[in-house]
């Protein structure tokens, strides 16, 4: 649900969107000798809260904290993945956000955090730079709440000395 302050009625405007979103992920992983495993979304949770200020009446600019665990059998083995990552996320708006009540939206960010792995009693601790860019739409249900859905694709480093691993994660974000 996307909350917008300062805003009374369809036609004032707002100054901000704070918004908190789920998500389903299905994620691929490629890491040092170039071996791939297919991971479906089994145990995920994910909280992902976003701030964004209005710069004019369709253009958005603001960041993004997700953080992410994920425990899944990969083979006879169980994996728990962790990540925590700040974006910066710049978002255009197809639509007047003060006038509206369907609103589709493409958006683009940058990143970093960390992302930490435990597998089968051993822990790993990596850093992490990403892109992302997606797209959706909002219904306005009033004027200051939003219901949001959203595809979102995430790409990115993670590395530790030597060790390094690539990785790519497809979001579909609703409320």
């Amino acid at each position: 649900v996307s909350v917008h302050g300062n805003q009374e009625g369809t036609d004032a405007p707002y100054n901000y969107e704070f918004s908190l979103l789920s998500d389903f992920a299905r994620r691929t992983r490629q890491s040092g000798e170039g071996e791939s495993a297919q991971w479906s979304g089994s145990g995920t949770y994910n909280l992902d809260a976003k701030v964004l200020w209005v710069l004019g009446t369709s253009f958005e600019a603001g960041s993004q904290l997700r953080w992410d665990e994920e425990t899944v059998k990969v083979g006879s083995e169980n994996n728990t993945v962790r990540k925590t990552v700040l974006n910066l996320l710049a978002a255009y708006n197809f639509g007047d956000l003060n006038q509206d009540m369907f609103i589709p939206y493409v958006y683009f960010g940058v990143g970093g955090g960390q992302m930490s792995s435990q597998k089968d009693g051993k822990s790993t601790s990596l850093s992490i730079v990403q892109g992302s860019f997606g797209g959706g739409a909002r219904y306005f249900l009033d004027s200051n709440v939003s219901l949001t859905l959203a595809l979102e694709l995430e790409t990115g480093k993670a590395s530790q000395g030597e060790y390094k691993e690539a990785f790519t994660d497809l979001h579909l974000l609703r409320i």
